[in-house]
């Protein structure tokens, strides 16, 4: 069982994001993880903490643990964005706004909608980033 509070919220969002799924399936780049991209669309997840917030209650603390959860949906160039954005779109809604992922004593909640951020495109590979904000307290 997971005790470090950020893995226990990574594992949460990433568990989360390995249950989406695409018909053909599209293949996950895990952080930490051995991936060989593939020559067509894959998503890439990247888990970004912030600062941790202590909140003081009359009998003691909470900690608020803040960040962003980013999922790139990366495609072949010389593509249309349109598919990219239709995929990036599949992911915002997995990851909707007031979605709360729990392991039992540890709730995550999804704090906004999902922004997809304008693709940036790269000589050999066109990206869509997905930032979905996250927040657990502790």
């Amino acid at each position: 069982m997971l005790t470090g509070t950020h893995a226990r919220i990574a594992d949460l969002l990433l568990s989360h994001l390995g249950t989406l799924t695409f018909t053909p399936a599209i293949p996950v780049a895990f952080p930490g993880v051995s991936f060989t991209p593939p020559a067509g669309t894959y998503l890439k997840a990247i888990y970004i903490p912030n600062t941790t917030l202590d909140h003081f209650i009359s009998d003691g603390s909470t900690s608020e643990y803040r960040g962003i959860f980013q999922v790139s949906v990366r495609s072949p160039a010389g593509v249309s964005i349109i598919a990219p954005l239709e995929i990036a779109a599949k992911v915002s809604d997995h990851f909707k706004r007031g979605t709360v992922l729990s392991d039992g004593t540890l709730n995550v909640r999804i704090s906004g909608t999902p922004n997809i951020a304008s693709p940036i495109q790269e000589p050999d590979k066109l990206h869509v980033p997905v930032s979905i904000s996250f927040y657990a307290f502790k």
